[in-house]
């Protein structure tokens, strides 16, 4: 069994743990999380500068792009070398972050609804789920990062026992 599904049944145990750490301590997991968080803030700013040069002929891009992509780079790097102010403050910044995220949204989904083969009203939840956690975060920071670690620890936990059961009723069946 551990020869056809070992690295499987390694990586699902592997979430299985992961899981229970980040619900069994949540504060050690929130520093892994803000770091994960810098780090996609970077890539988020680096996609949005790229986008900005690779539109710039079409005119799909404006200013405030540069800006927002240049925001995301500094506020990544800046948790990076700053963890200890960052653990205080950086909930709020990212909770402002996703509420200028979803305005800067706004313009693209008034001008493409109508072009978009995805449903309009996605658009609409997700920009509103955007300034709604941007909130909680600015107001409430230490219960939201607890609160999402904990989810996410939760989360985690359970795809790690749907994969385990998977694998186990595939080797049953292939037996």
């Amino acid at each position: 069994m551990f020869k056809k599904f070992g690295y499987s049944i390694l990586f699902s145990l592997m979430l299985i743990i992961l899981g229970l750490i980040f619900i069994v301590n949540p504060l050690i997991s929130e520093q892994g999380l803000i770091y994960l968080l810098a780090f996609m803030c970077i890539i988020y700013g680096v996609e949005i500068l790229v986008n900005f040069f690779k539109s710039y002929e079409d005119n799909e891009c404006s200013f405030f792009d540069i800006l927002l992509s240049i925001l995301f780079i500094f506020s990544g790097f800046y948790v990076i070398f700053n963890m200890d102010i960052a653990m205080d403050t950086i909930p709020a910044c990212y909770g402002i972050l996703l509420i200028a995220g979803a305005i800067v949204k706004i313009p693209y989904f008034i001008k493409y609804r109508n072009v978009s083969m995805v449903p309009t009203w996605i658009f609409v939840i997700n920009i509103i789920a955007s300034v709604i956690l941007g909130i909680l975060l600015i107001t409430n920071t230490l219960l939201t990062i607890l609160t999402l670690t904990m989810f996410i620890g939760v989360f985690i936990l359970i795809s790690g026992i749907i994969d385990l059961i998977g694998i186990i009723y595939l080797y049953i069946k292939t037996k």
